[in-house]
């Protein structure tokens, strides 16, 4: 389906208003299922030990859930950025960005054994602004599997200092403050876009079948590298080999995937 086609005037009103839109058949199944069956073999290799020492790897870990990053330069299939081209265009143009790089992308994987992930806004661990997350469903998804909740409309108070809080006082203080918590089902194909500065969570999953996703990061081109907020150490350099604080974050790890008017 075209971008054009995917995006009209209430989807672009209800992303400003909420701070995140689900935008559904933006893939097609048949190429979900392959690159579904490609995260499959490659975490299976991972795990296995086969990838142990590959410079490919600038992140990958286990804890909510298990991330590989970087995915465009390990696998094939993700290979071409085709699949971030169509993501980023959606992406700048919800938030009106005429030319958007890639942060970075991962896997999310999530079993009975990952515990849930606490509340957060993802421009709290970044090191630029006008950030946006593509988080696409490989899988049928709803909340028992672990899907994304969202604190609606929470995106306007800007960035929040949680630091000492626990996972309960930050859900005590959105609720104060009169936030809807909303968690979208998602079928296969479907596409989350949240703003960075958006309070959103996930649940443990209750079910025996894993929660495969894909998310894409995406930033406006132009932008210089900040200090993270609130003295956070600075992981996400990882993403930007060989950049320092207040460089371009244009690495080579960082493509420009969109350009408006390029399409």
């Amino acid at each position: 389906m075209e971008t054009s086609e995917l995006l009209d005037a209430d989807t672009l009103s209800r992303f400003k208003q909420d701070g995140f839109v689900k935008v559904s058949n933006v893939f097609p199944v048949e190429l979900v299922s392959r690159l579904r069956d490609a995260l499959v073999a490659e975490r299976t290799a991972y795990n296995a030990g086969e990838r142990d020492g590959d410079p490919r790897y600038t992140f990958a870990r286990t804890s909510s859930v298990q991330v590989i990053s970087n995915l465009w330069r390990i696998i094939d299939e993700f290979a071409d950025l085709s699949v971030h081209a169509k993501l980023a265009e959606i992406a700048g143009r919800l938030m009106g960005m005429d030319r958007v790089r890639l942060y970075h992308d991962s896997m999310l994987y999530k079993d009975s054994e990952n515990r849930a992930v606490p509340w957060h806004q993802d421009e709290y661990f970044a090191l630029l602004e006008r950030v946006v997350t593509a988080w696409v469903a490989l899988a049928p998804v709803r909340r028992e599997d672990g899907a994304v909740i969202y604190a609606r409309g929470s995106h306007q108070d800007g960035l929040f200092n949680k630091q000492g809080m626990s996972d309960e006082d930050v859900a005590e203080l959105l609720q104060e403050k009169g936030y809807e918590f909303c968690c979208p089902d998602m079928s296969p194909g479907d596409v989350l876009f949240h703003t960075g500065t958006l309070f959103h969570r996930s649940d443990r999953n209750e079910t025996q079948d894993p929660r495969y996703a894909f998310t894409a990061f995406f930033c406006e081109d132009g932008q210089r590298l900040r200090a993270q907020p609130f003295g956070i150490d600075l992981v996400d350099l990882v993403y930007f080999p060989g950049r320092e604080i207040g460089d371009l974050a244009d690495s080579q790890y960082n493509p420009l995937v969109y350009e408006r008017g390029a399409e």
